[in-house]
């Protein structure tokens, strides 16, 4: 708050700050990076203030700040991380549900010139979801850990009662969410998790959960467990 009010009132917490603050990146507490119209705040020490233009539809409000969105930061930080740390970045923000496309392309089209932004336009390009609609890094990761197996494929992000479920067996009635730690971990997340999880059980599906532990550290075990669950729910 001290350096909004220190670069004026348009400005907004930004870059690899922006990052922190919103959970898709890791870094030192200093310096704060801020995006400001003006060069307020250019004197202040532990301050990065970047002189860049802003509009509304690329800041939001957490936790009474204005911070720039997930795909304004994302774009900021474009220019400054190598492939694979701008890949993270990307797949954290989608394990967030914080990576929607379409603001995606409007804020590379509102930033055609900026360092980093063809990298990023390659990026995105080669991460759309595919034919098996997966929305997630995770997502991917267990679905490439299905195909390395014999396990039926299942059906990706499939409805039921109005809501998307991450992965669907029809004939078995099973249904498995992955869960990021991040997206998951919440007191309120839990409960909602749970609700859903009573609503899937009362109409005859069998809902299973996996972490993300399970899915990117040990899945040649979460590969077997759901054999295992396969084959029960196959028998039943």
């Amino acid at each position: 708050m001290a350096a909004l009010l220190a670069c004026g009132p348009d400005s907004a917490i930004s870059h690899r700050t922006a990052g922190v603050a919103l959970g898709i990146e890791g870094g030192p507490r200093f310096p704060i990076h801020v995006t400001t119209r003006t060069d307020r705040g250019r004197k202040q020490e532990r301050l990065s203030v970047h002189r860049q233009c802003l509009v509304p539809q690329e800041t939001c409000d957490l936790d009474g700040l204005r911070v720039t969105t997930a795909p304004r930061t994302i774009v900021d930080r474009a220019g400054s991380l190598d492939g694979r740390g701008l890949r993270h970045l990307v797949e954290r923000a989608q394990d967030r549900r914080l990576f929607d496309p379409k603001a995606m392309a409007a804020v590379l089209n509102r930033h055609p010139g900026r360092s980093g932004t063809r990298a990023l336009k390659s990026l995105i390009q080669l991460m759309q979801p595919d034919r098996d609609k997966a929305r997630s890094h995770l997502e991917r990761l267990f679905l490439s850990a299905i195909r390395a197996t014999r396990l039926p494929r299942p059906e990706v992000n499939h409805p039921i009662n109005g809501k998307k479920r991450d992965f669907v067996w029809l004939d078995e009635r099973l249904v498995v969410e992955v869960d990021g730690y991040a997206y998951h971990s919440s007191r309120a997340a839990k409960r909602r998790d749970h609700r859903r999880d009573r609503q899937l059980t009362g109409r005859g599906w069998r809902p299973v959960r996996f972490t993300y532990e399970d899915v990117a550290l040990e899945p040649t075990q979460a590969m077997e467990e759901l054999a295992e669950l396969l084959v029960t729910a196959a028998t039943h």
